[in-house]
């Protein structure tokens, strides 16, 4: 028996399309609290597409690069007061709960105390597509970020975007 092996590779952009906006979307409907969980992360990784860095697994730059999104993006303007990091990342991130003065929803309208996960997904949307009709400081979304292998129908994937490809691609 012959095994069949593909590579399928995913730009940045592709990447923020398919697993940020809508794979969130059809959480955020049906499970709002993970969708609240990959938004917190998502924010981080947005921030991480802002930053300076050549790398993309830079240590403790968590903190950094999540304020850098709230803090840069317009579409997170509202969150900028709100110590989301801490209350809504730290906390769904480390003991999957948001920490105490805040709480999370699935609709209506959001408060520093208290966000709604339709409102919350709908302003990292527009962030995500902020970010990817940006002109970017190091990181270049039209190359390749994941790289996923298929093999006899299992997919596989590891540590995919490197510093060797993103500097290569961007020249």
């Amino acid at each position: 028996m012959c095994n069949q092996s593909k590579v399928i590779k995913k730009s940045g952009k592709e990447f923020i399309r398919e697993y940020l906006i809508d794979k969130i979307e059809k959480l955020k409907d049906f499970e709002p609290y993970i969708a609240f969980l990959m938004m917190s992360i998502g924010i981080e990784f947005l921030g991480k597409c802002l930053n300076d860095k050549d790398d993309w697994d830079v240590s403790n730059m968590s903190e950094s690069d999540f304020n850098l999104a709230i803090g840069r993006l317009k579409s997170l303007k509202k969150y900028r007061s709100w110590d989301l990091y801490h209350k809504l990342r730290c906390g769904l991130a480390h003991t999957m709960m948001v920490k105490s003065g805040l709480e999370i929803k699935d609709k209506g309208t959001s408060t520093s105390t208290c966000v709604s996960c339709e409102e919350f997904y709908n302003d990292f949307k527009a962030a995500c597509e902020e970010v990817m009709n940006m002109s970017l400081p190091v990181k270049n979304l039209d190359a390749d970020y994941l790289v996923i292998k298929e093999e006899d129908g299992a997919f596989a994937t590891g540590s995919t975007a490197t510093t060797y490809s993103i500097k290569k691609q961007v020249k």
